[in-house]
């Protein structure tokens, strides 16, 4: 009977070990997994605030910043290119390791307006692959893979290797996020708390001023079905410290502007968003009140750079201090308090380095690697 029992643990202990190990060899390993691996390691019931969202997020927000300047505790849980119908899973990762004081969805995910962007398979990946196995991924992984020929079968986020057995030759290339992932396990937390920044420009020439789109155009109609079930959830679960938002782009020309069509799509939802009772706040129009220039502070003419980041997070955290009464509630430790104390001053120092390249013309990607970790220590 010992021996059986001996052999089945020696099963199990092998089994998890190839999915550990799959998780290094097989699997895309960008800055998104990195930054809902370490959303997941933050301390129980320590963040205030949480933003849930799309690369918007991950370009325009610094957790650190705010926290530096204004005292409360933020994580950006931003995944690219996430869509409105995985709101729903993102949320319920969220809940399920933090209790934040106000939840923020940036709104371009529900924009898309082709049905496979729509489904985000790529972003479902990013957030559910690296998910503990849970009753809870169960049911998110079989509510979203059913009857869709744009989803990969269940079983892919469960063993990765299926989907990405032909990445193990691209182990170079990827080293540089595998060696993130694994000092990110080691040290148990995220030091610049999922920031990720751009040191280009991109000169825009020709720049409309968003304010006075008025006219209304529908989402696409799986997208509005996505919507409402998500608010119909939320609110019937009683849920209601959430806040809607659009995050400013750029929009330098007419119809043919992606983001000049999104400005319609949200007066639309906005309605939707009235219907259900939610906050809807629409900051496309607040380039002057937040101080953006579209010539110095984006990258390309959806994301801000270093910059615009800086400027619009001051902007947004005075504006969530005001309107919303967001402070620092949560209790925490000295631990924890040292921790994010870290973070304040590798963030001064992460926005030194950009601001060094950025003056050099050098145009670079930035996120939390021991690379950048490395220089940034060098800069004390």
């Amino acid at each position: 009977m010992l021996k059986r029992v001996v052999k089945i643990l020696s099963v199990f202990l092998v089994i998890v070990y190839l999915l550990d190990f799959s998780k290094v060899i097989f699997n895309t390993w960008t800055s998104n997994e990195l930054r809902i691996d370490a959303y997941r390691m933050e301390p129980v019931d320590s963040i205030d605030l949480v933003l849930i969202g799309s690369s918007e997020i991950t370009a325009d927000y610094s957790a650190g910043y705010a926290y530096k300047e204004f005292g409360f505790t933020s994580y950006p849980y931003s995944v690219d290119a996430a869509p409105v119908s995985l709101w729903d899973a993102m949320l319920e990762d969220v809940l399920a390791y933090q209790n934040p004081d106000l939840i923020v969805i940036e709104t371009n995910g529900m924009f898309y307006t082709d049905e496979k962007t729509i489904y985000g398979n790529a972003a479902r990946h990013f957030v559910l692959d690296h998910m503990p196995v849970s009753s809870r991924k169960l049911n998110e992984v079989r509510s979203i893979a059913k009857d869709n020929v744009y989803i990969d079968p269940s079983i892919t986020f469960f063993l990765p290797f299926i989907k990405y057995h032909s990445e193990w030759n691209k182990i170079e290339e990827k080293k540089t996020y595998i060696d993130a992932g694994l000092a990110l396990k080691q040290r148990g937390y995220s030091v610049l708390k999922g920031n990720y920044t751009n040191t280009a420009k991109d000169v825009m020439t020709t720049v409309s001023e968003n304010k006075g789109i008025v006219d209304e155009e529908k989402l696409h109609p799986l997208s509005e079905q996505y919507l409402r079930d998500f608010l119909e959830g939320c609110r019937k679960r009683g849920i209601s410290n959430i806040l809607f938002t659009s995050f400013p782009h750029v929009i330098t020309q007419e119809e043919g502007n992606r983001y000049y069509n999104s400005c319609k799509m949200a007066n639309y939802a906005s309605h939707i968003f009235e219907e259900y009772g939610y906050d809807y706040v629409n900051f496309e129009s607040c380039f002057k009140e937040i101080g953006l220039d579209p010539k110095i502070d984006f990258y390309n003419e959806g994301h801000m750079n270093f910059t615009g980041q800086r400027k619009f997070t001051d902007f947004f955290s005075r504006f969530l201090l005001c309107e919303y009464g967001l402070t620092s509630t949560k209790t925490i430790n000295e631990d924890v308090k040292k921790m994010w104390d870290t973070t304040a001053e590798y963030y001064q120092l992460f926005y030194e380095y950009a601001k060094d390249l950025y003056d050099k013309g050098e145009k670079k990607s930035l996120a939390e690697t021991p690379q950048l970790l490395y220089k940034l220590e060098e800069m004390k």
